[in-house]
């Protein structure tokens, strides 16, 4: 199973969802990947990627807040 998306968890809590513009494979078979920030510091959708630990990339395509229902 290809995956589409990652859920991430930040400090404070937050939790995001980074949804990439293709399926990303080496996630499910290498479970696992690399994230790193620009060089302004920040992880943004349509310039920044997600690394499988095979050395494949996952562009981001957008972000979405994950917020629990009460």
């Amino acid at each position: 199973m290809a995956r589409s998306s990652v859920d991430l968890v930040l400090r404070g809590g937050y939790r995001m969802r980074a949804r990439f513009s293709a399926n990303c494979p080496g996630l499910d078979y290498y479970s696992g990947f690399y994230v790193s920030a620009g060089a302004d510091g920040k992880l943004c959708s349509g310039r920044d990627v997600i690394r499988d630990r095979a050395g494949g990339e996952c562009e981001i395509e957008k972000f979405r807040q994950l917020v629990a229902r009460n």
